[in-house]
């Protein structure tokens, strides 16, 4: 099952999303699993409408699957 990182003050949560999410944004991480934390960072300091994130875990090592919860 995917991990979902928690969602920031701008991010909305799924059921508030229908209401005010204009922008849905799909991170599918392909062997560069390094690059996590400072991609959804990012994501979350460029990203000023109200937005919903989905993370597809492919399998990531241990430490993102911590991070990522």
């Amino acid at each position: 099952m995917p991990e979902v990182a928690s969602l920031p003050s701008n991010a909305v949560s799924k059921t508030d999303s229908a209401k005010v999410a204009q922008v849905t944004i799909v991170v599918v991480p392909r062997e560069r699993f390094s690059c996590t934390e400072t991609s959804l960072q990012s994501i979350y300091d460029h990203t000023h409408v109200p937005f919903e994130l989905v993370y597809v875990d492919g399998n990531s090592p241990p430490h993102i699957q911590k991070y990522l919860e």
